[in-house]
């Protein structure tokens, strides 16, 4: 299958946003970031292009964050999140950026083993951060 990571544009912002709510339960206002937005990144996974995942960060000077990673629940165990979080990487790397951040729910073992098979790393603990009893892990990936 041809697959290919992207800048999210505006046209892609009703499936990044119907796979937000899918994937998370919220919605998440993706036109902040669409390609050439001043720091907010998003950046889209097409396969047969359609869009089948997303990542949605921030890229501020030397410092950039991880916000969200989504993979449409049919496509998922394929390495897609993962390629999408190398392609983060690669584009805060070209920016000259020192670290990557991001926050991850102590739970969320898949995740948590992305992020480390990706070089990331635990650097702290927020407690009750996605509510009572509901930790965050703080992971960082140095440049």
């Amino acid at each position: 299958m041809d697959n290919n990571v992207r800048l999210l544009e505006k046209s892609d912002v009703c499936r990044t946003n119907f796979l937000h709510v899918q994937t998370f339960g919220q919605f998440l206002e993706m036109a902040d970031y669409i390609s050439g937005s001043t720091y907010n990144y998003g950046i889209v996974l097409e396969i047969e292009q359609q869009i089948v995942g997303y990542l949605i960060g921030q890229i501020v000077y030397e410092s950039a964050e991880i916000f969200y990673i989504a993979v449409e629940p049919t496509f998922q165990g394929n390495g897609y999140a993962q390629k999408l979080v190398k392609s983060f990487i690669e584009k805060v790397e070209a920016l000259t950026g020192e670290a990557i951040t991001l926050e991850v729910r102590t739970d969320n073992l898949a995740a948590i083993a992305l992020y480390q098979n990706s070089g990331f790393v635990q650097i702290g603990r927020r407690k009750n951060y996605y509510g009572i009893g509901q930790d965050a892990c703080m992971m960082q990936y140095k440049i």
